[in-house]
């Protein structure tokens, strides 16, 4: 009897560890979104573009990503020259917050930009910020234009890369 008990118990105990252990889970391929483009066109020095398209990620859930910024300009940007790029999440709906709000709790990521005036091809840039999080609500992005310089009429992106988790296996 206390032999069956006992075989009971370690079933009880033993039997949910391999149902999880099967359901660990695996990455899933990434998906790629194009967030910004033609908002960043002429985008002057010191100025926010407008919101990009909206990634609905409370769908989506995806956990993790990195960004590109292709940042193209008709100058080489200045010396500490940067971009920042600002996630602004919709908590009821499509209440985002303010394009020219700048606070900790909307930052996204700053990418810095090179500034060496030997090298005009500087001028025409990617910089990837990776392993970023993203909330699981509806997020635009906006790009604030720190370089010192406009950017180009036309050909400057951001883009980011998602990656979602599949917790079936």
């Amino acid at each position: 009897m206390m032999r069956r008990l006992l075989l009971l118990i370690g079933l009880i105990l033993v039997v949910p560890l391999v149902v999880f252990a099967q359901n660990l889970g695996k990455w899933n391929a990434p998906t790629s979104q194009t967030l910004l483009s033609t908002e960043l066109n002429s985008l002057a020095n010191n100025a926010h573009s407008n919101s990009g398209q909206v990634l609905t990620n409370q769908i989506s859930l995806a956990i993790y990503g990195d960004c590109e910024v292709y940042f193209q300009a008709n100058a080489v940007p200045n010396t500490g020259g940067s971009v920042q790029v600002w996630l602004r999440a919709a908590y009821a709906d499509s209440n985002f917050a303010h394009v020219t709000t700048e606070s900790g709790t909307q930052t996204l990521f700053v990418a810095g930009l090179s500034s060496n005036l030997a090298t005009p091809s500087l001028a025409e840039q990617r910089v990837v910020v990776r392993n970023l999080v993203f909330p699981p609500l509806p997020f635009r992005l906006n790009l604030a234009n720190h370089s010192g310089v406009t950017m180009k009429s036309s050909g400057s992106t951001v883009r980011c890369q998602f990656y979602h988790v599949n917790t079936n296996g």
